[in-house]
């Protein structure tokens, strides 16, 4: 065999291992949809459940209760949260952009490092907010 025809076998080889590589650790991080999820949304009420690291989008929750659920590092974004019971909740670290939390229950909940930026309606006066909070007019917490 020639030396450039055994150059590209290599090469080709070499291509192969690294593109299954990729998708070996791609398919590795991909997250297994999370059991609470779909039982919030069916019976509207998840206390004390774990959505630790949980992704939501753009859902209707309005009046669920939640409260002393944990959503740390997770995601309710865009979410409609009027009314709901997040009493006690673990924001921390979470991201609630856009979210409206009009007439929520904010009393004890922890947003400590979270990412509130445009979320609506929010009185955060009994909420737990650091300065390491985004705050809905994204200035840094503690917010008001």
């Amino acid at each position: 065999m020639n030396t450039s025809r055994v150059r590209f076998l290599r090469v080709r080889q070499l291509c192969s291992v690294a593109v299954l590589t990729l998708c070996a650790g791609g398919w590795a991080s991909i997250q297994e949809p999370n059991p609470n999820v779909e039982r919030l949304l069916k019976t509207r009420e998840c206390r004390g459940c774990d959505f630790t690291r949980t992704e939501i989008v753009n859902k209707d929750l309005r009046g669920v209760d939640l409260s002393n659920a944990s959503f740390e590092g997770g995601s309710l974004y865009a979410c409609d949260l009027t009314g709901a019971n997040l009493s006690g909740v673990n924001f921390r670290d979470a991201v609630l952009r856009r979210a409206d939390l009009k007439d929520a229950i904010l009393t004890g909940t922890d947003f400590s490092d979270a990412d509130m930026s445009f979320a609506r309606n929010a009185s955060l006066e009994a909420a737990g907010t650091t300065a390491t909070t985004t705050c809905p007019d994204l200035s840094s917490g503690p917010c008001r």
